[in-house]
Parts: structure tokens; C-alpha cells; sequence
């Protein structure tokens, strides 16, 4: 099994350095990697000029230009031109493990994989990436594209990555390739490193913010999805009811009669033209017909909270059901479970060291991992809704 000729595709959009970090990686490897393919889709000739670096001393680099390709673009164009038996991934920013390949044919060998999924793990150094990691990663490992292995002839199968969408792609083909008879695993062994998350609080909004939207466009995290709408749609409900007299201190023109009804009804059609679109144009109407009936009790829990004390209590304040400061108490609480789970729940699942946590820093993990959940939430949420109307494009 050490023997097959193996094909390493990496696509990249500047960052030189990580990819030289990368290359160098794969020399080391205890098993000879046959042939490196980098797809470039960089504005200048930095990669270009490492690559060559590395060309006048070894025989096995393939370097290909290509103007505007998004990663599984650039992964597809390496997989058509390799000669391996076997493609693996890479990514620029994802640094193998000495025995990355070799631990993973050993995997293919005694299971009989058509495919073996990447494990990565993410480092952090500054003490923003390390509150980021806390609050998203952790210190376990992650099933990811970089660092899988499939066989050519299967890739080329009709299994090839969405092209046209920043990302998302990757996570598509792993659901493909899941959802197919395919014979995959995922490995519990660490193979690749990634050092290189966002030094900003601004830079990680703009980024999940792009993450979530794509990953609406190529249809997958469904439940994910489905959560952020939910929560759109609680802090509509909160807003709409609101809306006259909000605006009525601002600027009177801006009143709408009937205002909620108007927004019950909206809701309503936006419901029935999903579920109609996913009745003809989709094979997975059950499971969508599910999650809607969940958001719709997102939406009528919301909407029994605010009016409580209206249509129970008759805003009776002695009445025994009335209770003062509902809608207070009823996003204090949402505030306080989702610190909770963001800052301490999840961190320690995903091994976060308790000293790390404790004793205040998990509030500073929680808000930033609450501030991932808001701008995740307009790019699922609208993705959700728009992506029966926006085209994916794969290779055939």
C-alpha cells in the first residue's frame, strides 16, 4: 500500500509563506509523495516564485495558473490533470503531520476505504486566536476536507467539488460522498495543523458572516441553517410588534397600520412558497416540512411571550398570571443560557482547558462565540431562504 502513487492537490490564493510551510511539510513525510499540483489563483507571482524555488530541486511539483478559481475550482483542475491512483487534499494554510500519509494508507489498507476524510486541528498564538479557538474549535480535531484522501477514478465519478461558491464546497462533497455507498472513514488521529485563525474581532465577523452565506448557497448544515432562521425570525418578532411605536418617536411617516398582521402574513406566504419550491424541487420535503414547523414554534414562543400579559393577564398588573418585565426577563434569560453554552458547554466538550476558563475568562469566550451566532444569523437565515433560487454549479 506504500507504494501508490498518490496525487496532492493544493489550491491557494496568495500566502506564499504558508504554502512554502506546506511543501516543506510534504517533503518530510515518511511516505514519498509522487506528485504536488498547486493550483494558483493569486494576483501576483509570489506563489509562483516559491514553487519555482522548490522546482530546481525536485521533480514532482506541478504548478498550474488559473485566474479566479475558488478552491473547488482549483481542486477539480488538479484532480483532471493528476496521475496518482489516489488524490489527496490540502489546503495552503493546512500543515500535514510527518506521518500524515502514511498513517492514512495504513487506514485505507485495513478498512478497504474508497475514501478517508482529513482530521485538523487549530492552533492558536496571539491571545485573540486562543478566545476565538475557545469559543469555535477547541482542542479537539475536526473532520475537514484537507488532509482526505479519495481514488481518482471515484472522484472523477461524477465527484467533483461546487465550483463558483468562496466556500461551503468542501463541506457539500464530504455530504455527497456520505450520502453515496461509498466506504469512508474518519480518522481519530490528528493529520494536519492550521495556525492561521483571525487576529480581529471585525475580521472573524466578516468572515463567518461569508462562511454562513455560502454555505447556505450550496445547501448543507440544513439544521444549522434552520436555527439562524428561527433566530432571525424570534428578533423580527421582537421588532415588528414594536415597530409604530419605536418609530413614532423618530419619525411618524415611518407608521404602518396594521403592522403585525402584515408580518404574520408575510411570514405565512414566505412559508407556503418554500414549502412549494421544496415540494417540486426538492427529494427532501419531509425533513424540510420538519424543520419549518420547528421555526414556526420558534415564532409562536416568541410571539406568547411578548403578549403574555396582554391576552392572559388583560394587563391586569394584579391579576395572578401577570408578570412584570416578561419580555426582559425572557431575553436576559436567552442572553444568559446562550453565554453559558457558548463560553463554558461547549469550550470544555471540545476540551478547552478548565484553567483557560476559569475563573472569568469563559464570559469573554462566551460573548465572542454569541457574536459568531449574530453574524452567522443574516447568512443562513437568508441563504435558507434564497437558496432554491440560486444555482450551484458541479462538474458532471
Amino acid at each position: 500500500m506504500d507504494n501508490l502513487d498518490i496525487s496532492v492537490i493544493i489550491p491557494t490564493f496568495h500566502f506564499e509563506d504558508s504554502v512554502r510551510k506546506v511543501i516543506l511539510a510534504l517533503n518530510e513525510q515518511s511516505v514519498r509523495v509522487n506528485e504536488v499540483i498547486i493550483v494558483d489563483s493569486s494576483t501576483n507571482d509570489g506563489v509562483k516564485e516559491v514553487v519555482q524555488g522548490f522546482k530546481e530541486h525536485q521533480d514532482n511539483i506541478n504548478y498550474i495558473r488559473r485566474d479566479k478559481a475558488y478552491p473547488g475550482e482549483a481542486r477539480n483542475i488538479g484532480a483532471k490533470i493528476a496521475k496518482g491512483e489516489w488524490l489527496a487534499f490540502v489546503d495552503s494554510k493546512t500543515v500535514p503531520e510527518r506521518n500524515w500519509i502514511e498513517e492514512s494508507l495504513k487506514e485505507i489498507e485495513e478498512k478497504e476505504l474508497d475514501v478517508l476524510f482529513g482530521v485538523t486541528q487549530y492552533h492558536a498564538k496571539s491571545k485573540f486566536q486562543k478566545l476565538l479557538r475557545a469559543a469555535s474549535f477547541g482542542e479537539v480535531g475536526h473532520e475537514t476536507t484537507p488532509g482526505s484522501m479519495i481514488k481518482k477514478e471515484l472522484f472523477l465519478n461524477s465527484n467533483f467539488f461546487v465550483e463558483g461558491v468562496r466556500t461551503a464546497d468542501d463541506l457539500y462533497w464530504r455530504d455527497c460522498i456520505k450520502r453515496n455507498s461509498y466506504k469512508y472513514s474518519t480518522p481519530k488521529k490528528i493529520g494536519l495543523t492550521y495556525s492561521d485563525l483571525p487576529e480581529s474581532l471585525k475580521e472573524v465577523i466578516q468572515k463567518y458572516f461569508i462562511y454562513a452565506w455560502h454555505t447556505s448557497v450550496v445547501n448543507v448544515q440544513t439544521r444549522m441553517k434552520d436555527f439562524y432562521l428561527g433566530l432571525l425570525l424570534i428578533l423580527s418578532a421582537l421588532l415588528v410588534p414594536r415597530w409604530n411605536y419605536l418609530v413614532s418617536w423618530v419619525d411618524i411617516s415611518l407608521f404602518i397600520p396594521h403592522v403585525t398582521k402584515i408580518y404574520m402574513l408575510l411570514i405565512l406566504l414566505v412559508f407556503f412558497l418554500n414549502l412549494l419550491l421544496n415540494r417540486f424541487l426538492s427529494t427532501t420535503f419531509p425533513s424540510f416540512f420538519r424543520s419549518s414547523l420547528r421555526i414556526i414554534l420558534f415564532l409562536f414562543i416568541v410571539l406568547a411571550v411578548y403578549n403574555w400579559n396582554f391576552i392572559v393577564a388583560g394587563w391586569v398588573e394584579e391579576a395572578t398570571l401577570y408578570i412584570p418585565h416578561i419580555t426582559k426577563i425572557y431575553l436576559l434569560s436567552l442572553l444568559l443560557a446562550s453565554l453559558l453554552i457558548r463560553g463554558l458547554i461547549m469550550p470544555l466538550k471540545r476540551k478547552t482547558p478548565r484553567s483557560f476558563l476559569f475563573p472569568f475568562r469563559w464570559m469573554v469566550v462566551g460573548f465572542i462565540g454569541v457574536t459568531l451566532d449574530l453574524a452567522k444569523t443574516p447568512g443562513y437565515a437568508f441563504g435558507s431562504l434564497l437558496s432554491p433560487f440560486l444555482k450551484k454549479r458541479t462538474k458532471e
